[in-house]
């Protein structure tokens, strides 16, 4: 992982810490649920 892709990850949890919509959230998390699930099954 580079350094770059790391401070994705760093500023991505930031922004989604101080996000309050529901819907927003709901979003990401399927998002974020879809990705992980796809690596994690060697896609």
């Amino acid at each position: 992982m580079t350094e770059e892709t790391k401070n994705y990850k760093k500023e991505i949890i930031k922004m989604v810490e101080k996000l309050e919509n529901e819907k927003i959230l709901t979003l990401i998390y399927g998002f974020v649920r879809r990705g992980y699930r796809e690596e994690k099954a060697g896609r």
